[in-house]
């Protein structure tokens, strides 16, 4: 395969530790938990898998894709671009002697569809593709001569990316001299809750996650908005944490309450800075992508710039709609303060370290994690 630069470093990184391998002896528990997920919280059909020939592009090291196979697949054709992730893949179906399920190591990106599936499922790879590629993919799904076929999505939201960037940001740039080893050791400490969450929900090491969040420094965020954009032969039917249908049902009174109401999912993307859903978003301003791109560039005039862009665009939301979030704004307040201090040069850097360990926002959930979609073919 030839790889492009970024590419090349997110491979780098999850060569030395795949982010999708699940500890030792718990498939049963990551089984359970992904039954619950698809069945639960995204409400699909307990059959909808069953006699389904199915696509998992980005596969990782295939525990998910053998899943598909309990659930009565017929047959799962994984890709990833990581030699080590298919060979360990490949060893799974051998140990379970599973059939029906093949591994290819390719790029999701360039692979060329030769089969015809019901089910294409692109499972946590959106965010460690850059914009081009993403789009790139976006329309070649999109072009695909499938009919009613279904397209499970999981990605960033941009709002959300926010914290995990500044994690990564804080330990490079406090431990910037230090070798992996030393990082890892105190970034574990510094955000513990995370990596604990990580090891409780995601069944993963310590050390799986940091290659994930610190050592792989390529995370892109993305918007509900931007998928709907591109993929217009698909349509939304089931989502979480947003649920598909609460634009349609809200007491408030957006023009257009639909999907593509960029004011709805903007206040969305607030609350979920907050761990808080709406259960009560125009023109595309993307500011939390722009806010997002501020903060990977180190450049803290252009991060109060869209800052305050973003507080005058929230503020003018809640007047005309005359509804009140108490609070809402708060700790996204709060985190663009904390920025200030971390990127100004009056603070030293075990003071830097001190500060971040207090910080609440480090201390519970990250932002709103991981979104799941699933959209259906309409033409």
């Amino acid at each position: 395969m030839k790889l492009q630069n970024y590419q090349k470093k997110v491979l780098k990184a999850y060569s030395a530790f795949s982010p999708s391998k699940i500890l030792n002896n718990l498939h049963s528990k990551l089984y359970k938990n992904l039954d619950f997920f698809f069945f639960q919280k995204l409400k699909l059909d307990k059959s909808f898998f069953s006699n389904k020939k199915i696509l998992d592009l980005g596969c990782g090291t295939g525990e998910i894709s053998l899943f598909y196979k309990t659930c009565g697949a017929s047959y799962v054709e994984g890709i990833d671009f990581n030699p080590k992730s298919i060979q360990q893949a490949n060893f799974y179906k051998k140990k379970k002697k599973i059939t029906g399920i093949n591994f290819y190591c390719k790029d999701i990106v360039k692979y060329k569809i030769k089969k015809k599936f019901d089910i294409i499922i692109c499972n946590g790879v959106l965010p460690h593709i850059n914009d081009k590629d993403r789009n790139l993919l976006f329309n070649r799904i999109n072009n695909y001569n499938l009919s009613k076929c279904y397209l499970i999505l999981s990605f960033l939201d941009s709002s959300g990316n926010l914290l995990k960037l500044s994690q990564q940001i804080i330990t490079n740039k406090i431990y910037k001299d230090l070798p992996i080893n030393k990082k890892f050791k105190y970034a574990k400490k510094m955000f513990k809750q995370n990596f604990y969450r990580f090891s409780k929900f995601g069944l993963r090491k310590p050390l799986q996650v940091y290659y994930d969040y610190f050592v792989n420094k390529r995370s892109y965020g993305l918007s509900h908005l931007k998928i709907f954009k591109h993929l217009t032969n698909f349509k939304l039917i089931s989502s979480y944490p947003f649920k598909s249908n609460l634009a349609n049902t809200l007491p408030i009174a957006f023009k257009n309450k639909n999907e593509n109401n960029y004011s709805f999912f903007f206040l969305q993307q607030v609350l979920w800075f907050n761990n808080f859903d709406i259960t009560e978003t125009q023109k595309n301003k993307k500011l939390f992508e722009k806010y997002e791109k501020a903060l990977i560039s180190n450049n803290l005039k252009k991060i109060n710039l869209i800052y305050t862009e973003i507080n005058l665009y929230f503020n003018n939301i809640l007047r005309q709609l005359n509804i009140k979030f108490q609070n809402a704004f708060k700790e996204f307040s709060q985190f663009n303060v904390f920025l200030n201090k971390i990127y100004g040069e009056k603070l030293n850097d075990l003071q830097k370290i001190s500060l971040t360990e207090k910080k609440s926002f480090y201390k519970k959930f990250c932002g709103i994690g991981t979104v799941y979609i699933v959209l259906k073919k309409i033409n």
